[in-house]
């Protein structure tokens, strides 16, 4: 626990205490740590470990969802806490709220204690409400008349509190309050620790996702409108072990190893851990053959691994999308290469790279340095093979790769040198007669 605090801090902790837009505190609860209150007027606040899910859904962030309508965008957490049923309120009320504050030590008397502070308007007395190795800066900061009147006008009309949930954190007890004034009303939370016995509120320095997302989702609902099951998906596996804690899937089946089950994974077959989707069609980039253009039926007319939704000739196979002239056309289906207003048929240089069609090694391609490595009057820029000679230019399984040099020709996904049928596709491979010959081919 720190002892001292800088005057910057001191600003911080009020107003951070004082306002509805005071940022979460923590990320990970420590379940462990127990907290049994002491007899108070207070509810009993029994503290039972709970699995909260907050959906987070929507502008404004936060929306209940019991059909799991959105349930992979839901935050959940463990945490040891206590919330009121249905139709119970706990209110804070100085005079009534907690008639031996002054006497018992628990966190609830000290936030009692707090509100009738503020009410008073005494900056001492307020102080005086904060763990002792803070009081001084405390006081010395409300000297400073701009921080004072802020901090005046914040607590200005507040006449009485309600607590919505409390729960353990770190070293103390953590509880969200609704403040009421007559113009407004607000939520923050109170951090209280002990010391000497006594309890004392104490300052947020953390600002960490959990309580801003419960806060935030206390802002449109009740607190026992929050998913609390270990479970969401009743699949068997808990919520923070469930590779798919939304989606039931008892088997856990991961194919890629990614973290992300199958039946919640958006591209099951390639590790994607984040799940990245640009184009928001439900397919990830990983595998999506259009990942910026939506194409949720990932139609590939042409067979060339390019979506029609993004394949500049979506009706011939085209795999490097090649488009000389950058009229969207690709140079396959563009009737005009170049873009010089000749038609391909009347053009003497289709490709406009200053090499007549007859003397261009490739010319359709744009290559005014006409290389050719292997040497079979076919230009490096449009040779399907181009270290082995391939004058045919034969491509099997049309992946644009010429079969001279392509490890597997037929596109089976089984290399060659241990395909059964190497120009036959056949993936599963079968060879009834076990001769060596897949059946396909015998």
């Amino acid at each position: 626990m720190k002892t001292t605090t800088s005057s910057l801090h001191i600003k911080y902790v009020i107003i951070l205490i004082l306002t509805s837009s005071i940022a979460a505190i923590f990320q990970n609860v420590l379940a462990s740590s127990v907290y049994t209150p002491r007899a108070d007027t207070f509810p009993g606040f029994q503290l039972n470990t709970c699995h909260l899910t907050i959906p987070l859904t929507g502008p404004q962030g936060f929306t209940a969802d019991p059909a799991n309508t959105v349930c992979d965008t839901l935050q959940v957490y463990t945490v040891q806490a206590t919330f009121p049923p249905p139709g119970t309120r706990w209110p804070v009320n100085d005079l009534t709220g907690s008639l031996n504050s002054l006497t018992v030590n628990t966190p609830f008397a000290a936030l009692c204690r707090l509100l009738s502070a503020y009410k008073s308007g005494n900056h001492a007395n307020v102080a005086s409400q904060y763990l002792p190795q803070y009081q001084a800066g405390i006081l010395e900061e409300l000297t400073d008349p701009v921080t004072a009147n802020l901090f005046d006008s914040l607590i200005s009309g507040i006449d009485s509190m309600e607590i919505l949930m409390g729960w353990n954190v770190y070293s103390g007890f953590l509880a969200e309050v609704r403040l009421y004034s007559d113009s407004d009303t607000s939520n923050s939370a109170y951090f209280f620790e002990t010391e000497n016995g006594n309890w004392y509120a104490a300052p947020l320095y953390d600002s960490l996702p959990m309580n801003a997302n419960i806060q935030g989702y206390l802002k449109f609902h009740t607190p026992h409108e929050m998913l609390s099951t270990d479970d969401l998906d009743g699949d068997g596996a808990g919520n923070l072990q469930d590779n798919c804690p939304c989606t039931a899937n008892p088997e856990q089946l991961d194919s890629d190893n990614d973290g992300r089950g199958n039946a919640c994974d958006n591209c099951p077959g390639k590790p994607n851990v984040n799940q990245e989707d640009t184009d928001e069609d439900g397919t990830g980039n990983a595998c999506d053959n259009c990942p910026y253009d939506a194409n949720p039926a990932q139609t590939d007319s042409d067979m060339d691994m390019i979506g029609d939704s993004c394949d500049n000739c979506p009706q011939i196979a085209n795999y490097n999308q090649r488009d000389t002239d950058n009229d969207g056309f690709g140079d396959v289906c563009d009737d005009d290469i170049d873009g010089d207003g000749i038609s391909n048929s009347n053009d003497p240089d289709i490709d406009g790279d200053g090499i007549l069609n007859n003397d261009d090694a490739c010319p359709w391609i744009y290559d005014p340095d006409q290389t050719d490595t292997d040497g079979d009057n076919i230009g490096d820029f449009c040779d399907n093979c181009p270290h082995i000679i391939n004058v045919d230019q034969t491509d099997s399984d049309n992946d644009g790769i010429g079969d001279s040099c392509d490890q597997d020709r037929d596109g089976d996904g089984i290399l060659n040198a241990f395909d059964n049928c190497p120009d036959t596709h056949n993936p599963d491979q079968a060879d009834t007669d076990c001769d060596g010959t897949g059946d396909v081919c015998e």
